[in-house]
């Protein structure tokens, strides 16, 4: 499945805020407002769930985190995936991520993973469509073999590759192992929704676990939190 390039290059001109859309809710009017479900995972002494923030990108906690410390870099503005941001913004966000995973590594070997969608049909496996990057500690876990058998894995440089399939009007799973290794896969079929997050729950031997809706994990949310200092 591709999209075309002109629908592709209408939906990389962000909207600043989508209505619809939990996270831009979540950003513009707090964690605790009746659209974001992030308020139903924060104790009662927080108010939101940011780890680090600037002026175009966020880091939070997930909700229904894999591991502790599975936090996600997002943009503020309302882009679909990490390929359609303006390569100054993809620059400085993958710095960010690289700047996560140093966070994290205390508690682990980090993973990176997206679901990177081209439109609101095309999806790539993504269940919400606004940007966000998964970095997760995954000790001892490779869930590429999974992902190998279903798709087709193309080795990449960084996220700053993922250029190439905004060009291509292409969703895509990104994914990072632990010793830093990029793979891009085109995902040219029908996935589950949330597939990646399949994979980690099987590899886990918490299959039916997989859904971040279905099991927020508030204690483990708040775990991270406390866990992840941004230095």
């Amino acid at each position: 499945m591709t999209v075309d390039n002109s629908e592709v290059f209408d939906s990389c001109a962000a909207s600043a805020y989508d209505k619809d859309c939990t996270f831009c809710v979540e950003f513009k009017h707090g964690a605790r407002h009746p659209g974001s479900p992030a308020g139903t995972v924060l104790g009662a002494d927080r108010e939101d769930r940011l780890i680090w923030q600037d002026d175009e990108l966020v880091v939070v906690p997930s909700i229904g985190p894999m591991t502790k410390g599975h936090s996600m870099v997002l943009t503020r503005e309302h882009y679909l995936s990490f390929a359609q941001l303006p390569l100054p913004l993809l620059e400085r966000a993958e710095k960010v991520a690289k700047t996560l995973c140093q966070q994290l590594s205390s508690l682990g070997s980090p993973i990176m993973f997206e679901h990177g969608a081209m439109s609101e049909s095309a999806t790539g496996g993504a269940c919400t469509d606004h940007a966000h990057l998964h970095c997760l500690p995954l000790e001892d876990i490779d869930i590429k073999e999974q992902l190998d058998e279903r798709l087709t894995p193309r080795r990449i440089d960084s996220l700053l590759d993922l250029v190439e399939q905004r060009e291509r009007g292409q969703p895509y799973i990104y994914y990072r192992n632990q010793q830093g290794e990029s793979w891009v896969y085109d995902v040219t079929t029908d996935l589950p929704c949330q597939f990646v997050r399949r994979a980690i729950s099987s590899s886990l031997n918490a299959d039916s676990e997989w859904d971040w809706l279905v099991h927020p994990r508030p204690q483990l949310v708040r775990a991270t939190l406390d866990a992840v200092r941004w230095n």
